[in-house]
């Protein structure tokens, strides 16, 4: 696509970015609200969201770089993500809350902590995703780091996430 072709629909580069940000959050909103309206637990609707998320920015690490580069270079668009990431998060909390009275998730944690921290998850592996040559797929360095964070608060292995490393340790 022609360069002016290109800004017709997207005024500035940060333009590009703010919608690229909108679009992966909206994504992951979708996932958690299919989540949960086919009746997944609100656990499962976490990860659904971090999972989506990390899908999200895993398609290409090229464009994360960038994205990444753009919200930490530029305070308004930083400032910007920021509110789209806090959107999500309190949808998040929510979840997190219900998840809690269920006693899917212990009580000790406050909701706040825990979602934050699942955010903090999906950044931090897409951060060392996106800079670090060499480095694995972002989904198997995501994963694993949110498994732990959700078994320290208490929450069951997922079945998919506990099938695939049972068979991967037997080889297959």
């Amino acid at each position: 696509m022609a360069k002016g072709t290109f800004f017709i629909h997207f005024a500035t580069k940060d333009a590009v970015v703010t919608e690229l940000t909108r679009n992966q959050i909206r994504i992951a909103r979708r996932a958690r609200d299919r989540a949960l309206a086919q009746g997944e637990s609100p656990v499962e609707a976490l990860r659904a969201v971090v999972i989506t998320l990390g899908e999200q920015a895993a398609a290409n690490r090229n464009l994360t770089r960038a994205v990444m580069t753009a919200n930490l270079s530029n305070p308004t668009l930083g400032g910007f993500a920021e509110s789209v990431f806090g959107g999500i998060t309190t949808e998040m909390k929510d979840d997190v809350r219900a998840a809690q009275r269920a006693h899917l998730l212990g009580p000790r944690f406050d909701a706040d902590v825990i979602a934050e921290t699942l955010i903090m998850a999906y950044l931090g592996a897409a951060l060392h995703f996106a800079t670090a040559p060499g480095t694995k797929p972002l989904l198997e360095l995501l994963i694993p780091v949110l498994e732990v964070n959700l078994a320290g608060f208490g929450a069951a292995p997922a079945k998919k996430v506990a099938k695939k490393a049972a068979k991967k340790r037997a080889g297959g």
